[in-house]
């Protein structure tokens, strides 16, 4: 059978600038995507494997579906597709999420709680892998509340909720506290109202500098300061990130990856074409 024919001709000038925006945006993402992919799998294979994934794709596509999005957008927008297609991060859990929300130590919030890196990774694998994927995407990265919503392809406030609720969640199993223990019928034990979560995740936000149209820093913390409920989970909210932050160690890009994504990037850029 023939091959179909290649309805995308690429001229030489056009392939060299897509070498040029490759070696100066691409290449230099590597450290991060791998990192990224680690931080969410701890499997260092996996990660291998999705590393090596993104950059194949993004090769050998970048004159086909690339568009003007520039090498950045588009790397952002493999990475997600493979994360998802190898791991099912994307896929339904079953897991009862309100127990977070109604959940109140029974102890005064520890501010001060272990950063080993042994029990921080126990911790975050016992996630639900729907949390850690938003959370550490938040963690590892500067992405914003909006742009991970954009690659997830979920609401900014879903966004806000699921990272509210993974450090929250992660907080429950440092201390190691029994949450499956929480009664969602006796509201009297937790918070009033039927929808807690959109009260309690504006403490991720101010604990991530994160405002959204028509907020503003002063008026946002003020919630805090005059709701003792959202105080303690802005505190939790502040204790987890800021152990995340001190226990994460950084992993670099497979130099033996790197070498075979370079020349696969030699051949495919230096395609003799025409016009």
């Amino acid at each position: 059978m023939k091959a179909p024919p290649n309805n995308f001709i690429t001229t030489k000038e056009e392939l060299l600038d897509l070498k040029k925006g490759f070696d100066k945006e691409a290449l230099p993402l590597a450290d991060f995507f791998f990192n990224l992919t680690f931080q969410i799998t701890f499997d260092k294979r996996l990660s291998k494997k999705i590393f090596k994934d993104i950059y194949y794709k993004a090769i050998e596509y970048c004159d086909k579906t690339m568009g003007g999005s520039g090498w950045t957008t588009w790397m952002q927008r493999i990475w997600m597709k493979s994360l998802f297609d190898h791991t099912g991060g994307d896929k339904y859990v079953d897991f009862n999420f309100e127990l977070i929300d109604h959940w109140v130590p029974v102890k005064e919030i520890q501010t001060k709680i272990s950063n080993d890196e042994k029990e921080i990774l126990a911790a975050l694998l016992k996630l639900p892998l729907i949390l850690r994927i938003t959370l550490m995407m938040k963690t590892c990265s500067s992405f914003y509340y909006p742009l991970i919503g954009e690659l997830i392809d979920i609401p900014d406030g879903t966004v806000s909720t699921r990272i509210y609720r993974a450090r929250k969640l992660l907080y429950n199993f440092i201390i190691e506290d029994d949450i499956s223990q929480i009664d969602l019928n006796d509201k009297q034990k937790t918070f009033p109202g039927e929808k807690i979560i959109f009260n309690m995740r504006k403490s991720a936000e101010i604990a991530d500098n994160q405002y959204f149209e028509g907020e503003d820093e002063k008026s946002k913390r003020n919630l805090i300061e005059n709701d003792e409920h959202l105080l303690r989970e802005f505190t939790i909210q502040k204790t987890i990130s800021t152990v995340l932050s001190e226990s994460i160690i950084k992993k670099t890009a497979p130099k033996r990856i790197l070498s075979k994504i370079s020349r696969k990037a030699k051949k495919k850029f230096s395609i003799s074409t025409t016009n």
